[in-house]
């Protein structure tokens, strides 16, 4: 694949493009709207996106730890099977979008809209959400949620683990 190091994309108009199996570590986005890119494993970590706006945008099986997101449309989207760990997503909008069986571990979401997402199987150990919408959001076999068995061995390992616990704070998660 291609190497675009430290690559830096201003007020552009993406679309229909393949960057598929691309190098885009330390990349900067901004104010770039595309339509149908295909991002599939890509390597972009320590990326920043800001004011982007994405439709059906694919970032399946990329390399995207430690990212930041903000101000970012990326409703419909694919981010399947992805590893956005250490990750940032602020004011983000993931209506319909999928990010199922990813790595989201110890990542922030704030005031950011999942309606109708799906995060099923995605692994949400240490992740945070605050005054997100999750409405319809499918959260089935998500990783990182506080066990429910109460016995004393399921206690005592429950208070180790309560820092990887995922973590909801003033969030919508019905209509």
């Amino acid at each position: 694949g291609s190497k675009l190091f430290n690559a830096k994309f201003t007020g552009c108009n993406v679309e229909q493009s393949d960057l598929q199996d691309t190098r885009l570590d330390d990349s900067r986005w901004n104010n770039v709207r595309s339509s149908r890119i295909e991002l599939r494993r890509s390597n972009m970590e320590k990326s920043e996106f800001r004011n982007c706006f994405f439709v059906k945008a694919s970032f399946d099986e990329v390399e995207a730890q430690h990212c930041h997101f903000e101000n970012c449309h990326l409703s419909g989207s694919w981010l399947i099977d992805s590893d956005f760990r250490f990750s940032t997503f602020k004011q983000c909008d993931f209506e319909e979008s999928s990010l199922s069986e990813s790595s989201l571990a110890h990542s922030l979401f704030e005031k950011c809209n999942l309606k109708n997402a799906r995060l099923n199987g995605t692994n949400l150990v240490g992740c945070r959400f605050q005054q997100c919408k999750l409405i319809g959001c499918d959260l089935s076999r998500a990783s990182g949620f506080p066990l429910s068995s109460k016995s004393e061995e399921k206690e005592e390992e429950e208070k180790k683990k309560k820092e990887d616990s995922v973590f909801f704070s003033k969030c919508e998660m019905r209509e």
